[in-house]
């Protein structure tokens, strides 16, 4: 097994005796003084707001921002499914498309050519007049 000084023959002279006076040399940072030193960093900082404002923010910060993206998202993105005017649309909207509008007509003038008992031309007209109208029935879209 090799120690430390049979290596060290190895090496030329001059660059092992520069190795072994390294290696006899005290260090000034010593395991206790690194653990002090760190312990008192630590008594330091304990006490400062900013430490506990960082931990506030880690946690609180994006909780009520996962919240909010919630709330707009049951709001804005995801229709509602109650209330009067979802169950007057509901009849008025022909083709599905989430909105009372011209299409919804058309639709119904289609079912008409294709069956004309199924529906009369005054559900057609009654659409036309709810959709175009400037003032608009009260409870309707």
């Amino acid at each position: 097994m090799n120690t430390a000084n049979d290596r060290n023959h190895e090496l030329p002279p001059a660059i092992a005796e520069r190795l072994e006076a390294k290696d006899r040399s005290v260090s000034i940072l010593t395991p206790e003084i690194d653990r002090a030193v760190l312990a008192q960093a630590r008594e330091h900082f304990a006490t400062r707001t900013d430490v506990r404002i960082a931990a506030y923010r880690r946690w609180v910060l994006p909780a009520a921002a996962a919240a909010a993206v919630l709330v707009a998202l049951l709001l804005f993105v995801i229709p509602p499914r109650f209330g009067p005017d979802v169950a007057i649309m509901a009849d008025d909207d022909v083709d599905g498309s989430g909105r009372v509008d011209v299409l919804d007509a058309f639709a119904l003038a289609r079912l008409r050519a294709v069956d004309p008992g199924r529906v009369s031309e005054d559900q057609i007209d009654g659409l036309m007049a709810r959709i175009v109208s400037l003032k608009p029935e009260v409870g309707t879209l």
